[in-house]
């Protein structure tokens, strides 16, 4: 029997780019769930805010944060008690690359030595940072709770921009634009954490066939786009889209956000169920 395993990008793909809503994709989380097809949120959030956006949304599956950096699994869900909704909602977290401490401190030598300008979420008083991300206070608490990777606001130019990544490039991390942030991380990535995932369930159960679908809108999705079988790629008319001209059988959405999302994966669960009936 084929399932499909859905990992899903947030922020302008599962999430409306402008006010966070997720409830124009309703319809399609339903009929994920009601016929046994995870959805595994993975984002370039944090642990923290992921868990909040389960709760609201009253999903109880795995879910990949700071951009794959982290990998969380609630206890027992790949046991037999995970039927009878014995396993603990606190999930275990399986970090990929170097903790947060290290990063810190590299940053922190770098800016010592070199003299760059920047401003990292760790230098950020709540207040400044609620007002560079519009989020509230609960959600910048969230926010700032990073495990593997940290965010910063460049100040400098882009000749010294260059000097920097090469130099945390030396020190065995990358730099990747989220946006309005930079990320500094180890060198893993969404495709790579989803890779792992997908091997649990397989192994979990083995005599499933799993479709893996991965949804995103920004160039940090194009690791998880290129390992699905079935990758979304999100219309967001308000940023600059990457070439995913060469990802393999690609489905673009006509519609931007939780709405285009909604309308690929109602599309896909009819398909699947068709295919399961008549096989």
């Amino acid at each position: 029997m084929k399932k499909l395993l859905v990992f899903t990008d947030l922020d302008g793909s599962l999430l409306d780019h402008n006010d966070y809503s997720w409830q124009a994709a309703r319809p399609a989380l339903q009929a994920l769930e009601e016929n046994g097809f995870p959805v595994i949120y993975t984002s370039s959030k944090t642990s923290a805010e992921i868990l909040e956006l389960r709760q609201e949304t009253g999903n109880q599956h795995p879910f990949i944060s700071e951009n794959g950096a982290v990998a969380n699994i609630p206890g027992m869900y790949f046991s037999d008690t995970c039927i009878r909704g014995e396993y603990s909602s606190t999930p275990d977290s399986f970090l990929f690359g170097r903790a947060h401490a290290e990063i810190i401190s590299l940053l922190n030598r770098l800016r010592h030595e070199h003299n760059y300008s920047f401003h990292g979420f760790y230098d950020m008083e709540l207040d400044e940072l609620i007002e560079l991300t519009d989020l509230d206070r609960r959600q910048a608490l969230n926010a700032v709770l990073r495990k593997a990777t940290e965010p910063l606001l460049w100040k400098d130019t882009e000749e010294a921009l260059i000097s920097f990544k090469e130099h945390v490039e030396n020190e065995g991390l990358l730099v990747t634009s989220g946006g309005r942030f930079l990320h500094v991380m180890s060198d893993v990535n969404k495709g790579n954490t989803v890779k792992w995932m997908a091997q649990r369930y397989q192994q979990a159960e083995p005599e499933t066939d799993w479709v893996i679908v991965c949804i995103g809108d920004s160039v940090n999705d194009v690791p998880m786009l290129e390992v699905a079988d079935r990758p979304v790629f999100i219309l967001n008319p308000a940023t600059k889209q990457p070439d995913v001209s060469f990802i393999a059988n690609l489905v673009q959405t006509r519609l931007p956000g939780p709405a285009g999302w909604n309308e690929a994966m109602l599309a896909m669960v009819n398909e699947l169920l068709q295919e399961n009936y008549h096989e």
